[in-house]
């Protein structure tokens, strides 16, 4: 069966549109995955911020050890 070129045309944009969508999530997920790297490796701003969106209470004063502490007994208990 011979394909005319609207069949073209619209395999070519399937495709590109495929392209794009995959692309989009890639770099949505890449700029979305801030944490994936280990506690160890966040900044204090990072940890504070982890320990508020998991309802974790902290002192803004507690030292760079006490976070992680809290961090890593939420991560291990779950």
């Amino acid at each position: 069966m011979k394909q005319t070129w609207l069949d073209r045309v619209l395999s070519q944009k399937f495709f590109l549109y495929t392209f794009v969508g995959l692309v989009t999530l890639a770099v949505t997920f890449h700029l979305w995955s801030s944490y994936g790297i280990t506690p160890d490796q966040w900044t204090d701003d990072i940890l504070k911020d982890w320990l508020r969106k998991n309802h974790i209470s902290f002192e803004e004063t507690d030292d760079r050890e006490t976070l992680l502490k809290k961090v890593k007994m939420v991560i291990g208990n779950v």
